[in-house]
């Protein structure tokens, strides 16, 4: 049976032709536009389907100075050409994305995506065995695709051998209706909805990861060829892990919330280093956090150390613990993040 690899096969496209996606309205490189960050706990209005929905995101706050660059480029004139030579489109989306495909006539098909994660790395998938088909053109409300794919990836974290990589994509046109945004309602939008489901054999100190996104893209029918709305999720869980051991979200407005309430998470700026390390590991908080819960949890989530930092820098012996990848949560009040961080 064939396989799929997919944690990121969404293309971003747009319409000439309201209901369906064709070869028509593919984005042209050298194209792209400006999308603010927004809150990024919104929910996905998973339910809010079919024809005639409405999806509110009016009211949403801000993060000051929070903007991604969403950017269209040939595929044969990026860096990673050469491991995506099928490929004839590569979509950015500034240090979070780039996806890459070809279309034709009849159909798009996922090539692979270089997902970039400050806190895990970059993590590069190629579809070199099989490819997923995205769409059978034309796609309209109502259409779903599934297909499989095998491929490759490479972890910048823990070492890049390649490893075996499969899974499922699924693809639809899940609903048409009003798009709310701080400014404006848009009332002749689709969304398409990707979820894809990753299993990567890497072996060696990552092990078996599962990868998993879920991608809302919402396109204004007057606008052009790119999404005005994106509301993406990820999840990595280690092999056996009840919940994911990493799991974050990014929520992209073509309109910048007029309520700019949010700071950026300071805890993010904790630097973990050395990273990879066999004997201490080393946590610096910003300048601006006094302390901090720290828990360390094994590729099957669970807890291995746990600790509290007090001061702006702690070492941690971290030489009892075997070689592998681990996940340290950092932690203070209702704000948290989590590094990678592997024991060799």
């Amino acid at each position: 049976m064939k396989k799929n690899l997919l944690l990121l096969a969404s293309v971003f496209v747009g319409l000439t032709t309201y209901g369906q996606f064709t070869e028509d309205n593919v984005p042209a490189p050298l194209t792209g536009s400006t999308l603010y960050t927004v809150d990024s706990l919104a929910g996905n209005y998973e339910n809010e389907t079919g024809a005639n929905a409405t999806w509110d995101y009016s009211d949403l706050h801000g993060y000051a100075n929070a903007e991604k660059m969403l950017t269209v480029y040939d595929a044969s004139a990026t860096p990673e050409a050469s491991d995506y030579p099928n490929a004839t489109v590569a979509v950015d989306i500034e240090d979070f994305l780039l996806t890459y495909y070809s279309s034709s006539s009849t159909e798009r098909i996922g090539q692979g995506f270089i997902f970039s994660d400050p806190d895990f790395g970059d993590v590069k998938s190629i579809f070199d065995t099989e490819t997923p088909v995205i769409m059978n053109y034309p796609f309209d409300l109502g259409d779903a695709q599934m297909d499989s794919v095998i491929g490759t990836t490479y972890f910048d974290l823990g070492g890049s051998n390649p490893a075996p990589t499969e899974g499922i994509t699924y693809s639809s046109v899940d609903g048409e209706g009003t798009l709310k945004l701080a400014n404006n309602d848009y009332s002749d939008v689709l969304r398409h909805k990707v979820v894809d489901t990753t299993i990567v054999e890497a072996g060696g100190l990552i092990g078996t990861v599962k990868l998993i996104r879920t991608q809302y893209e919402y396109y204004d029918l007057s606008s052009g060829d790119l999404p005005i709305f994106i509301h993406a999720s990820f999840a990595f869980e280690g092999q056996g892990a009840a919940s994911a051991i990493e799991d974050f979200s990014l929520v992209l407005s073509k309109e910048e919330p007029s309520n700019l309430g949010f700071e950026t998470n300071a805890l993010s700026q904790t630097v973990v280093y050395p990273n990879p390390t066999s004997n201490q590991l080393s946590v610096q908080l910003p300048s601006e956090v006094n302390a901090a819960q720290i828990n360390i949890t094994d590729a099957a989530g669970r807890t291995v150390l746990n600790t509290t930092q007090s001061s702006s820098v702690q070492t941690i012996d971290v030489s009892p613990l075997n070689k592998g990848m681990y996940f340290m949560t950092i932690s203070n009040g209702n704000v948290s993040t989590t590094k990678s961080v592997v024991i060799q």
